[in-house]
């Protein structure tokens, strides 16, 4: 259920077996400021560093149409870190 919201995995670290907790970053797919994989270039370094604190963390697309999913997956999550610009999805 999560694969359509969660995009490209590249250069993202393992899970840790046992999180201390469960975060997700939250963007929007689009825009000059992605790399190569669609992410922002500064997502993936981002859950890498809460990843290596011990926590589980994964990139999630917002965009209007996919808003209950993206609430049904943050219902599941201790925090989440925003990075959608207004105007953006």
């Amino acid at each position: 259920m999560l694969a359509p919201l969660v995009g490209d995995m590249h250069g993202l670290l393992p899970q840790p077996d046992e999180p201390k907790g469960r975060l997700v970053v939250i963007e929007a797919r689009g825009g000059d400021d992605k790399d190569a994989h669609g992410h922002r270039v500064d997502t993936i370094p981002i859950c890498n560093a809460i990843i290596a604190r011990g926590y589980a963390c994964v990139p999630v697309f917002y965009a209007d149409a996919d808003a209950a999913r993206v609430a049904s997956v943050l219902a599941g999550c201790d925090g989440y870190v925003h990075r959608v610009a207004p105007g953006d999805e």
